[in-house]
């Protein structure tokens, strides 16, 4: 499989509620329900698209790393890596069931 296969079969899966763009901004779906764009205009998901965008890893920089310290402190909570998951629910009916929410 090659990511041609790949596209076109996500786009056989997704049909109707993702374009899969080359870029998942949240342009195209904006507001769209059922849909993966972000709830209410959208907004949020394509400001934190274009933020990271700003973000860039160099990779070389943590190769010597040996014990990297990656506590955070967020909001006065620290975290142990400065990673955040954000919930994403309504799969089932968002991603045309393509996608499944259980685990």
């Amino acid at each position: 499989m090659n990511l041609i296969d790949v596209r076109k079969n996500a786009r056989e899966k997704m049909k109707g509620v993702c374009a899969i763009c080359r870029e998942c901004n949240g342009v195209w779906c904006r507001g769209m329900v059922p849909g993966m764009g972000g709830a209410g205009d959208g907004s949020t998901m394509q400001r934190n698209y274009d933020k990271l965008k700003d973000i860039r890893i160099m990779m070389k920089s943590l190769h010597s790393a040996k014990n990297p310290k990656t506590k955070y402190n967020f909001l006065g909570e620290v975290l142990s890596s400065p990673m955040m998951i954000a919930p994403i629910t309504g799969l089932n009916y968002n991603a045309g069931g393509s996608i499944k929410e259980e685990v």
